[in-house]
């Protein structure tokens, strides 16, 4: 999969926000990095859509959401941990 990754969007091409300026070296950085954090939290996304598949719209707020709620933080406490492992097994030369 080719990079395709800018500083002023999205990987899918939509546009993010804020628009942050990156050298070539940061975006392959970043790339790189997207690639550990992806594996790193693929089995927590996994769990977040089981659920979500066979509700309906009004079935998705309540207990639904708190749970759900609940993966997207150990979800995002996995991604800073990924952060810190790539960082220490020398990923990156400092802050991204």
């Amino acid at each position: 999969m080719g990079s395709g990754f800018h500083s002023s969007s999205f990987r899918d091409g939509r546009h993010a926000h804020p628009v942050t300026r990156h050298s070539a070296e940061q975006l392959a950085e970043a790339e790189r990095f997207y690639q550990t954090l992806r594996r790193a939290t693929e089995d927590e996304y996994w769990q977040i859509a089981q659920p979500l598949a066979p509700k309906t719209d009004d079935t998705l707020l309540g207990q639904t959401e708190y749970e759900l709620r609940d993966l997207t933080h150990t979800t995002g406490a996995k991604a800073i941990q990924a952060a810190l492992n790539y960082r220490k097994r020398g990923g990156t030369a400092g802050p991204a």
